[in-house]
């Protein structure tokens, strides 16, 4: 998007520098109006030109967003992602405190339909360990069975 910008604003500089050495260069007299007017046209065609490209770069203005099979759209609301990182950031915290070990922890949510945090999916743990697993189920109220490697 920056670069297409710069080249606009370049293209507009340039053909506005060209335009007024044109206008200086040429004497006074019956042709300069014609050259005027097609000057103006070019002038118009180069600041036109981005609405000319808009169909080639649809995709700045449409966000990927994840879709799912059927063609839905699924946006975790901001405070399920949140959530989730600062459960994961206390897990890992947690079981270095308790452990003297460092653990990679990811943690993902259920959401109901409208977006609310309905429990954990699913937590994983890198390295993986059967103790910190458990402790981690009992501490958080979390199933043993959600904690993953």
């Amino acid at each position: 998007m920056v670069k297409f910008l710069n080249q606009y604003a370049t293209g507009i500089i340039t053909v506005s520098f060209l335009t007024l050495l044109l206008d200086h260069i040429l004497p006074a007299g019956n042709h300069k109006k014609y050259v005027n007017t097609i000057i103006g046209l070019i002038v118009m065609l180069v600041v036109l030109k981005p609405i000319t490209m808009l169909p080639q770069h649809v995709d700045i203005f449409d966000p990927a967003l994840p879709v799912t099979e059927e063609s839905q759209v699924i946006v975790k609301p901001y405070v399920a992602e949140c959530f989730e990182k600062n459960l994961a950031l206390y897990i890992a915290d947690d079981l270095h405190e308790r452990f003297n070990q460092t653990v990679a922890c990811r943690v993902s949510c259920l959401l109901n339909e409208e977006g609310q945090i309905m429990g954990v999916r699913a937590v994983h743990l890198v390295p993986y360990d059967g103790e910190m697993a458990g402790y981690v189920a009992t501490r958080y109220g979390i199933e043993e069975a959600c904690i993953q490697s």
